[in-house]
């Protein structure tokens, strides 16, 4: 405390200058060296104490709470009564005042990461439109932070069009998730009527948004770091922004939510105990995701009536997944893999797919992919042409990487197994080549091995003749060739620096 104030107040007494000391408590809050209520008593303690310095504390404590708690300015021990006590420290003498904690490992702390597409093309289409843009910044602002009150989390915005919400159960911060999605749609997405949201106040003036978000905790060992300003990171923040990213990965054109095993695990366990809180959601085993050297398992939310049908083929997914993870080549993975395939087609078909075969245009339809599917599958298991089988899966996996609607997750697995196996048949034939030279005397007559020596001989002297054409050319010029060559891509090559969703 200022000297001059302390002097004053042992002279004349607390009471006329109760106005001077909580102005310079003010100033010390905003000016960031008073960041906390343990602090602001430090800073008093030169008065000593006196029971009229509570109205100070109590008005600086809610200037603390608005300054420097972020997310947790509206953390309510009524409301939210676990995470209140996991973050706070409560004042013995007054229990209502608390500090918020910086640096804990909680294990009761949920955390949704939720990413807008398409943010950043409407801010620039409506760049001029500052109405509309106030619109949908007031409603990420405030009908969020509604939303996610109604389930009992808190809510803030991140970095330009991200959004966070903290709870202390998996079904809270889910339920809250689910409502933010709906209520950035136009359209009724959500099974559940409870946990739909009415599209009200700004949401009624913008456009459809789809919403990606990944959801973490319940670890023993999560740690949530609070800055001075109330920022939020650490590891349960650091893995919903993974899942995030993921889910905004396999789902760029659509809503999805990515949840880790140990929410699924605690929100069955949530929904056993109290039936009011099961809302009909489906769940999605993904198996383990690798991310950035570590592996998470992963479900996927499913909300939507189109994707409940996912769990028509979980089997045939898990099988495969399973079957990747230890590696089981030989007799499962190939056939297990397109088996899956098949069965995603049949559960979801997709519309008929244009593309290029034996060099000329044609479109598949879904039943036509199956059935290549089936082929491959029978190709294979006759083991008579791996080159054959390659082919065809290259062809399935390029057909369905076309497709609008195909499972991507699913895609993804069959896009690395298709190409894990074609690189064992080009090992595979290389080794066979190796073979049939080594015991070509046991395989070909005398005449048939001189043809292979004289062809071997040829296809080594066309290319040193190739070569020395290059250096010894006085025929035409290379430098304009080059010239050439770049003034046809000049202009025409396009660079797109990309990272992360459009």
């Amino acid at each position: 405390m200022h000297a001059r104030i302390v002097t004053a107040v042992r002279k004349d007494g607390l009471g006329r200058k109760l106005k001077d000391i909580l102005i310079a408590c003010y100033d010390q809050i905003v000016a960031g060296e008073i960041v906390s209520v343990g602090g602001l008593m430090e800073y008093l303690e030169d008065l000593g104490w006196d029971p009229r310095l509570e109205q100070v504390i109590r008005r600086c404590y809610r200037l603390i709470r608005e300054t420097h708690w972020g997310i947790f300015k509206t953390l309510d021990p009524e409301i939210h009564p676990r995470l209140w006590k996991a973050l706070t420290i409560t004042n013995p003498t007054m229990p209502d005042v608390a500090d918020i904690k910086r640096n804990v490992v909680v294990p009761n702390v949920f955390c949704a990461l939720l990413d807008i597409h398409a943010y950043t093309e409407f801010c620039q289409r409506n760049r001029h439109n500052v109405s509309m843009l106030r619109a949908l910044d007031d409603m990420i602002h405030q009908d969020m932070r509604e939303i996610a009150a109604k389930n009992a989390c808190l809510s803030t915005r991140a970095a330009g069009d991200n959004i966070i919400i903290l709870g202390s159960s998996p079904a809270d911060v889910i339920h809250a998730s689910l409502g933010v999605i709906d209520s950035f749609s136009r359209r009724r997405v959500l099974q559940a009527t409870a946990l739909a949201e009415t599209r009200k106040g700004n949401a009624t003036v913008v456009q459809d948004f789809h919403v990606s978000a990944g959801i973490a905790g319940g670890l023993h060992y999560n740690s949530l770091i609070v800055t001075q300003n109330g920022d939020i990171s650490g590891s349960v923040v650091n893995t919903a922004a993974r899942l995030q990213g993921f889910a905004g990965t396999v789902a760029p054109d659509r809503s999805k939510v990515m949840i880790t095993s140990h929410v699924h695990a605690g929100y069955t366990r949530e929904i056993e105990s109290d039936r009011r809180k099961a809302n009909g959601l489906v769940f999605f085993d993904c198996g383990k995701i690798g991310f950035k050297g570590t592996n998470v398992g992963v479900y996927e939310l499913l909300y939507a009536e189109r994707e409940m049908k996912k769990v028509r083929y979980q089997k045939e997914y898990t099988d495969v997944f399973e079957t990747k993870k230890k590696g089981l080549w030989s007799d499962r993975l190939v056939p297990d893999a397109t088996r899956l395939v098949a069965k995603v087609l049949a559960t979801v078909p997709i519309s008929g797919v244009e593309t290029l075969h034996e060099g000329m245009p044609k479109t598949f339809t879904n039943a036509q992919v199956i059935r290549l599917c089936e082929h491959a599958i029978e190709l294979y298991e006759s083991e008579k042409d791996h080159r054959e089988v390659s082919g065809n899966l290259q062809q399935i996996v390029e057909i369905l990487s076309l497709a609008r609607g195909f499972d991507p997750l699913v895609l993804i697995h069959f896009t690395q197994i298709v190409s894990a196996y074609d690189q064992m048949v080009r090992e595979f034939e290389a080794m066979q080549y190796e073979k049939i030279i080594e015991n070509q005397i046991g395989l070909f007559s005398a005449k048939e091995r001189s043809v292979i020596d004289h062809a071997a001989r040829l296809e080594r002297m066309r290319d040193a003749l190739i070569e020395r054409g290059k250096k010894t050319n006085n025929i035409y010029s290379p430098t304009m060739l080059w010239k050439k060559i770049v003034s046809e891509f000049d202009g025409g090559l396009q660079f797109d620096v990309y990272s992360g969703k459009r």
